[in-house]
């Protein structure tokens, strides 16, 4: 029964919750994944590392045997992008 389920713990509805505000979320992560979509593959991989998976930039370019310069400017690019994806 209903009165069950909220004895249980079950909210209905949680006053707390701003929903307004969780639709602005959710049209903002839809616009990042619009966003990502105009990378590369690569450029996909290396934003998962560094922001998914906190991996410092010099531990990635070791892993790809490249200088750690290299990452900073690849990832110079992808904000680029990124940005000009926001700004058209």
């Amino acid at each position: 029964s209903l009165e069950a389920l909220i004895e249980g713990g079950f909210k209905i509805l949680d006053k707390e919750s701003d929903i307004e505000e969780k639709a602005f979320q959710n049209d903002d992560i839809e616009q990042l994944y619009k966003a990502l979509a105009v990378l590369t593959e690569e450029q996909k991989w290396l934003v998962e590392q560094v922001y998914c998976h906190d991996r410092k930039q010099s531990e990635i370019a070791a892993e790809l045997g490249i200088d750690a310069t290299s990452i900073r400017d690849r990832l110079r690019v992808i904000y680029k992008k990124i940005k000009n994806f926001f700004n058209k």
